[in-house]
């Protein structure tokens, strides 16, 4: 059984770079043929796929090899980083706190297959939250209710495990 990273003595350097090193090679291997991801074009974009399906668990079954438990602790590991990422965007975090908590919120998002949370945390990287502020809070609206709503998913996989 998978014991809780931190209670391994894993650091939350350790667990960001597990998630993130998760994270480059799901986007690799969903690149175009150019070898870049195509970019969200703008937050409209984020605000109209915010409809979607909030979880692929197929996604990540991929990388879990279908093992109920390794899901169950990335999922954990996930939603702890979801949770301070979206703390901090909401806190008001600028300049490179910004950048840091939308970098990582993308990639950790994509690895386990949170695709729409990806996809707004890339139109929230991509702008400025000062100059940007009303594009920025309509945005992170939108990120807090993807939240709650992959927070629910993730909830009714780890019960039906």
């Amino acid at each position: 059984m998978l014991t809780n990273p931190r209670n391994a003595g894993l650091s939350n350097l350790r667990i960001n770079g597990l998630l993130c090193d998760f994270a480059y090679r799901v986007i690799n291997r969903k690149s175009n043929h150019h070898g870049k991801r195509p970019m969200v074009r703008d937050y409209h974009d984020a605000i109209e796929r915010a409809g979607s399906a909030v979880l692929d668990v197929q996604h990540l079954d991929k990388y879990t090899a279908g093992d109920a438990v390794l899901r169950r602790e990335l999922l954990s590991l996930f939603t702890d980083q979801l949770a301070q990422q979206v703390a901090a965007l909401c806190a008001g975090c600028a300049g490179d706190d910004w950048m840091i908590a939308t970098h990582t919120l993308k990639g950790a998002a994509r690895a386990v297959g949170a695709f729409q949370i990806g996809e707004t945390a890339e139109a929230l990287e991509q702008l400025d939250p000062d100059a940007d502020a009303e594009a920025c809070a309509k945005l992170i609206d939108v990120l807090v209710q993807q939240t709650h709503e992959c927070k629910a998913a993730i909830e009714k996989i780890s019960q039906a495990a």
